[in-house]
């Protein structure tokens, strides 16, 4: 999806570019191409909303794998050390 609306915001800025060079003046420019510019600075910051959105989502999905892998990791390091123990005490459980 952002590949596409980037896409179709490049392309408005290569057409901008074209107008910039051809108009005459400055205010021909602007009058004419203001909306466009705006549209492409609004797209833009959408664009950025929804890959840190992504990006935040992904980490905190990312982040609770980890976490849980890191609590099972740690309680089977645990129950070792209690096997290890029981043993050189000469207890066997």
């Amino acid at each position: 999806m952002c590949i596409v609306i980037s896409t179709i915001r490049f392309a408005g800025a290569v057409y901008v570019t074209v107008v910039a060079v051809v108009s005459l003046t400055l205010a021909e420019f602007l009058h004419n191409i203001s909306w466009l510019i705006s549209t492409i600075f609004a797209t833009s910051a959408a664009v950025d909303v929804i890959i840190a959105s992504s990006m935040l989502y992904y980490l905190v999905q990312q982040r609770r794998t980890e976490t849980k892998r890191w609590v099972l990791c740690k309680l089977n390091i645990a129950a070792r050390t209690s096997e290890n123990s029981n043993e050189h005490l000469g207890q066997n459980v």
